[in-house]
């Protein structure tokens, strides 16, 4: 997520109007840190909504502590003390993440992970009766992420649990939402991101070795049916669609033209 591209100052406030993640935090939240490159940018919007009070960082959580130090030196400091950084394994032997969890001053979790991480850890989080915001694709398949949202329910938090979806929070996005254009019959939708060789996102390990299937529409295609899903006002009741690769750069399909029932 960069800057203006990607907004992510932006959906936190939106998410504080619309869902209540943001304005529950009135004594503490922390940051699972993983995938740097994303982690940074999540650190940069809690540091700008903590500057205007609106939460407060208290730990920032990895399984290294180079990259949790790393991030948080990216995160204001409040009341010139920085978060408190936490590694997995402790000297008694109680991972860092369950403790924190158990912790009642903790009220919400940023889960910036590896995809195929991910759930267990949204899951572990909401059934510790804690506020989450996780990154897209919630899930490493359709299987993993039914069982993880059906997880959420038993656990009476699907409303506490919100996927880091900005897209559908664009102005552009939320105008045409809004605006009386009458009976929607047929929606055309093309996008093109051409990926070089020295563009950072391709060269990431998860993207050269996928362990999860979708590869590059699992991480970039969410943004365009996020965005189509919230201008239509449905979800798709049906899709067709055929994907092929053309590129050599990802090693996985990289095109696919789709057609989609609402």
């Amino acid at each position: 997520m960069r800057g203006s591209e990607y907004a992510p100052s932006a959906r936190c406030s939106v998410l504080k109007r619309r869902h209540g993640l943001v304005e529950i935090v009135e004594r503490g939240a922390f940051v699972l840190v993983e995938h740097l490159r994303i982690a940074q940018e999540h650190a940069r919007a809690l540091s700008k909504l903590q500057a205007q009070g609106k939460v407060l960082v208290t730990h920032v959580y990895s399984r290294s502590s180079a990259k949790a130090s790393a991030l948080a030196r990216g995160i204001l400091t409040h009341e010139g003390k920085p978060p408190t950084i936490a590694v997995s394994e402790e000297t008694d032997g109680r991972d860092a993440l369950t403790k924190l969890l158990e912790d009642p001053k903790i009220d919400a979790v940023d889960v910036v992970l590896p995809i195929a991480a991910q759930p267990d850890v949204v899951v572990a989080a909401l059934q510790a009766g804690k506020y989450v915001l996780s990154e897209k694709p919630l899930a490493p398949s359709v299987a993993v992420a039914t069982k993880t949202i059906d997880a959420a329910k038993e656990a009476g938090a699907l409303g506490r649990w919100g996927v880091a979806e900005n897209y559908r929070f664009e102005p552009a996005v939320e105008r045409l939402a809004a605006a009386d254009i009458g009976t929607v019959r047929a929606v055309r939708l093309s996008v093109g991101a051409p990926i070089t060789g020295e563009n950072p996102y391709a060269k990431t390990a998860w993207r050269q070795a996928p362990e999860h299937v979708g590869a590059y529409f699992g991480d970039a295609g969410p943004h365009y049916v996020a965005a189509l899903r919230a201008a239509v006002g449905a979800a798709p009741r049906g899709v067709r669609a055929l994907a092929t690769r053309g590129s050599q750069i990802v090693p996985a399909p990289d095109a696919v033209a789709a057609v989609m029932t609402f």
